[in-house]
């Protein structure tokens, strides 16, 4: 081997890696002084090599910014340190940017002076740029992801993803939270197997087939009734789809369940309230016929009192005609005319209560016209108190708290009759209620009050009970079309929604509720006695609906 041999390698590598055209080789003298470039440093970073001689390394690599990475390989360079795959940027002469990597080495003379630094530099822009390309494409899929993980878990249908032997994959957070379990409880294992459907092994069952059916490419749907966490029962449409391959093959099964219990809900509702609507309209056809029928007894009643008053009135002459013609009477006939005036009496107090129920009758089922006139409050709470008593008989004593000499009221008598008829029914409801809940006698009376009295310009009438009370909960709803916490077929939740209406909207009054809960409770409701201004009405409407 020959004494140039060395060097001539050292130019053969250099040839090789000048050839690439990406990488070049670069040298510094012992001030860190660019000394040489070779040819595809301009090729690669469209700098010219002669700008860049004599200019100072760590100036130059200094133009792309201060980094920590930076501070390092500048640290590396002033103690004469080795260095690999630095890495910076910087823009040409035409101002295009550039990623360049570099390597060096430390030169030393014979006495072990340090020389400089040789090494090899490349152009990694289209590296850089692949990779900024793929940081970008997983940032977008990251992205992508969360949003449909923040799709899946928002949507209120429960979601389940599921392999074809049934084991789950994934599940949305509405699926979870109805049983209160976490992710990792659920997945992993066939859903049937696993805790998300408690002890409900018929449900159980029947998932697994369906699941079953659609892992063998046939989607089905079936209806089911499981309960929550809180152990109400829900009401369920759930479908299973095949998941498909590009091949067609089945990959999952997608499990979808909507809760309906809303829906049946309103379904059974509003079959209730047909058969409400059909069972007012026959009482509506009723209460037409009301009046004419009511007519038709109080003639006859008539009749019948007049000729039994006659009767009474005149024993006392049959009487004594009896005993100047007889003398002494046996006991027997002494009986029956001690007994007779008596029965008669008793007779004509039942005929009398006819007649007052049978006028009742007629008042309260007089055609309601829409129309206002001035109507005596006492008179209407006395009429609606005795149509209504099969209501309340059984369960309450009416009493009244009416302040005498009270002025007529400019209402619709119709409306107001109803919305008595309606507190007078709630409150007899509120009583029962209260001695069912009580475990007691269901005969136990309580106490009905009818009451009215003058405020200013106002009669308030109300109607307090020694019932169940309401609960606070229910206070802000009392009002709500539709609202009721009676059993079906005892209310419809339209009494009380009525009554606001017929108040405030048609009269321009107010409605109030004053209940303690075991207690009792007790509506007022104001009315104007003459004829409210507009203004007045829309200030009333105003205050009530807030």
């Amino acid at each position: 081997m020959t004494a140039n041999q060395p060097s001539d390698r050292a130019d053969l590598l250099t040839a090789a890696i000048d050839s690439s055209g990406r990488h070049w080789a670069w040298e510094c003298d012992a001030d860190l002084r660019f000394t040489r470039f070779t040819d595809s440093f301009t090729q690669a970073t469209g700098l010219d090599v002669a700008s860049m001689i004599g200019a100072s390394c760590l100036e130059f690599r200094q133009r792309g910014g201060k980094t920590l990475a930076l501070a390092a390989h500048l640290a590396d360079m002033e103690a004469r340190r080795p260095f690999r795959d630095f890495a910076y940027s910087l823009t040409d002469d035409a101002g295009r940017p550039h990623h360049i990597t570099i390597s060096g080495t430390p030169v030393f003379t014979a006495d072990g002076a340090f020389a400089g630094y040789r090494g090899i530099g490349s152009d990694s822009t289209a590296i850089q740029g692949r990779l900024r390309y793929i940081e970008l494409l997983e940032r977008a899929k990251a992205e992508s992801d969360r949003r449909v993980k923040a799709i899946f878990n928002g949507v209120g249908a429960f979601v389940m993803l599921l392999l074809i032997d049934g084991a789950v994959v994934e599940i949305n957070h509405a699926a979870l939270s109805f049983r209160g379990l976490a992710r990792e409880q659920v997945t992993g294992e066939p859903l049937w197997d696993g805790p998300w459907f408690g002890d409900e092994e018929a449900v159980r069952a029947a998932i697994r087939e369906a699941v079953e059916t659609a892992a063998m490419g046939d989607a089905t749907s079936l209806d089911l009734q499981f309960a929550s966490l809180a152990k109400d029962l829900h009401h369920f449409a759930v479908t299973c789809r095949p998941v498909r391959a590009a091949a067609g093959d089945v990959l999952y099964v997608l499990l979808e369940a909507h809760d309906m219990t809303e829906f049946v809900t309103m379904q059974r509702r509003n079959r209730e309230l047909e058969l409400e609507v059909m069972h007012g309209q026959k009482m509506e056809s009723l209460g037409t016929l009301a009046g004419g029928i009511a007519h038709e007894i109080n003639t006859p009643m008539q009749y019948i009192g007049d000729n039994m008053k006659f009767v009474r009135d005149s024993f006392a002459d049959i009487r004594a005609r009896l005993v100047a013609a007889v003398g002494t009477l046996d006991d027997d006939a002494q009986y029956l005319v001690d007994e007779i005036p008596t029965a008669l009496t008793e007779a004509l107090e039942g005929v009398e209560r006819v007649c007052k129920i049978v006028g009742a009758i007629k008042e309260f089922s007089h055609p309601d016209t829409g129309h206002k006139a001035w109507t005596d409050l006492a008179r209407a709470l006395e009429t609606t108190a005795t149509v209504s008593r099969n209501q309340w008989k059984y369960v309450a004593d009416i009493a009244y708290d009416v302040e005498p000499n009270l002025p007529s009221v400019y209402c619709e008598a119709g409306g107001i009759n109803q919305v008595i008829l309606n507190l007078i029914v709630n409150a007899a409801h509120a009583i029962d209620d209260k001695n069912r809940a009580s475990g007691g006698d269901n005969r136990a009376k309580g106490t009905i009050t009818l009451g009215l009295k003058r405020v200013e310009d106002s009669v308030i009438l109300s109607v307090r009970d020694t019932g169940c009370g309401i609960p606070p909960e229910n206070r802000d709803k009392i009002f709500d079309l539709f609202f009721t916490t009676k059993p079906p077929g005892r209310g419809t939740g339209q009494g009380l929604s009525i009554c606001q209406s017929i108040v405030v909207r048609r009269h321009g009054g107010r409605i109030a509720l004053e209940t303690e809960v075991g207690q009792g409770s007790c509506f007022s409701v104001q009315l104007p006695i003459d004829e409210p201004s507009d203004a007045e009405r829309s200030d009333h409407q105003t205050q009530e609906m807030a």
